[in-house]
């Protein structure tokens, strides 16, 4: 099977975030289950799964990975125009379907991964809220579809209990300013001893499976959750683990928690504690960067509420 060249496919991810797929796909034990990928837009992460599922050497020329997304967004929410103008990029317009109000993609995915759905990845077209239980192990799950902790549950109930002691699991946009409650569910994780640290790529946070989710520990987190006073409490214990040397960019990065934290307490309406974290931010020159500025006005622009699809 052919390597797919990831140059010619439009995506977000950032080429380190790349390496990083790269990497533990090639090292994923298979034996201990399949390579599951949950949001995968026109296919470039897919495509390093596979690039790097084909130098390990416990893949077996059969299908070890397992993709799922909707392929579709809705017309004039916003991401529509990122998808347009990535199709044209690839001078791939003419595939695009339009119909109730959606745009679907799904023919672009196709035509990227060619030679390799049936044989390395088997895809399920699905939104989120119509996930199943996963019936496989799995060894390595890579997570790009929740911003949110209500679209990260429906990955919990479905997926978490079949990862497997040892297992990897990557949250690309661990480190992005509305990730509030995906930040605050992750420190629950840690704070339960289910998961450990490996390291952090651009947005993305690498965690190891120190032991397996079972149902209770999975209704457990959700009742913590459901308490929203609490997020910016369980996130401010994730903040020790990150520093200079633990992360990637971190002057970059590590500013998103505390700016998730900002957004929270607007939608919360804790003023009591708006101070607190305005004033972590603000007292760290290194912090007030470009990214961070942006950060900050895109926060201003939608009002501190997370857009939705």
């Amino acid at each position: 099977m052919k390597k797919i060249i990831l140059d010619k496919i439009p995506g977000q991810i950032e080429p380190i975030e790349q390496e990083l797929l790269l990497k533990y796909s090639s090292l994923s034990n298979l034996s201990l289950g399949y390579i599951v990928e949950i949001g995968c837009f026109f296919g470039k992460s897919t495509a390093c799964l596979i690039n790097g599922l084909l130098k390990n050497p416990s893949f077996n020329n059969q299908i070890s990975i397992y993709v799922f997304d909707s392929f579709k967004t809705t017309v004039g929410k916003g991401f529509d125009q990122y998808v347009e103008a990535a199709a044209k990029k690839s001078n791939l317009t003419n595939a695009l379907l339009y119909k109730d109000n959606m745009i679907d993609f799904r023919n672009i995915f196709s035509f990227f991964m060619a030679g390799h759905e049936h044989k390395t990845i088997h895809v399920q077209e699905v939104f989120l809220k119509e996930l199943k239980p996963f019936i496989h192990p799995i060894s390595l799950l890579f997570i790009d579809a929740p911003k949110s902790y209500y679209d990260l549950k429906y990955v919990l109930e479905n997926f978490f209990i079949k990862l497997q002691k040892g297992s990897v699991i990557i949250f690309q946009d661990f480190f992005y300013h509305w990730s509030n409650g995906l930040i605050a569910a992750i420190s629950l994780m840690f704070s339960f001893n289910k998961i450990s640290f490996i390291e952090t790529a651009a947005s993305s946070l690498v965690v190891n499976l120190v032991e397996g989710f079972t149902e209770e520990d999975i209704i457990s987190l959700d009742e913590k959750m459901k308490n929203k006073q609490e997020w910016n409490t369980y996130i401010d214990d994730i903040k020790n683990i990150f520093n200079l040397k633990t992360m990637d960019r971190y002057y970059q990065f590590f500013p998103r928690i505390i700016t998730s934290q900002i957004q929270q307490t607007y939608e919360i309406d804790d003023k009591n504690n708006l101070s607190k974290y305005v004033k972590e931010l603000f007292e760290n020159s290194n912090f007030m960067n470009n990214q961070t500025v942006n950060d900050i006005f895109e926060l201003i622009l939608y009002k501190f509420k997370l857009p939705r699809e």
